[in-house]
């Protein structure tokens, strides 16, 4: 079931939005576990929208977020990051 698809309205979009105002916050940039739960958050929502505007990597900014997670120092945060990309990549397939 894909919340970008029915009645499920627009809401979704301001989850979306939220989220990227998260990401952009200097005192998440500096945490440890929120950004590994973010990570975790954000598949959790993309596996509930179809919309390929959010689903490509090269437009979206929690796309973005998550690639550049992946050159972190955190171990867990790139675990976390490479596990989400690996389900966005398989859903694009």
């Amino acid at each position: 079931m894909y919340w970008n698809e029915g009645d499920y309205g627009e809401d979704w979009k301001d989850v979306v939005a939220a989220m990227l105002a998260l990401t952009e916050m200097e005192e998440f940039q500096e945490s440890y576990q929120p950004r590994i739960l973010m990570a975790l958050a954000i598949r959790r929502v993309f596996n509930h929208i179809s919309d390929p505007d959010y689903l490509n990597l090269d437009n979206c900014s929690l796309g973005q977020w998550l690639l550049k997670s992946l050159s972190r120092s955190l171990r867990e945060l790139r675990i976390a990051a490479a596990y989400v990309l690996n389900d966005l990549i398989l859903r694009c397939v």
